[in-house]
C-alpha cells in the first residue's frame, strides 16, 4: 500500500509471514513503513497481526470514502 501527496510518501511492504506453520500465531506477516520526504527518509519494522490487516482494511475503506482516519 502507497499513500503519496506530491514529494511525501508513506508505503506498507508486508515482507512476508513471521514464522510457517498452522498455528494461529504464525499468522503474522512482517512488514515495514517506508517514509520518504523532500527532508527525511525512515523506514520502521514491525509485525502485522490478522487483526491489524483487518483495521487497515477499514481505515482504507474510510479514505476511500473521504472520510478521515487515524
Amino acid at each position: 500500500m502507497r499513500l503519496v501527496a506530491g514529494d511525501s510518501g508513506v508505503r506498507l511492504r508486508v515482507l512476508g509471514r513471521h514464522r510457517p506453520g498452522r498455528s494461529a500465531y504464525h499468522d503474522h506477516l512482517d512488514a515495514e513503513v517506508v517514509v520518504t520526504s523532500g527532508f527525511a527518509n525512515g523506514r520502521l519494522r514491525l509485525r502485522l497481526s490478522p487483526e491489524d490487516l483487518d483495521d487497515w482494511g477499514a481505515a482504507l475503506g474510510e479514505l476511500g470514502a473521504g472520510r478521515d482516519v487515524r
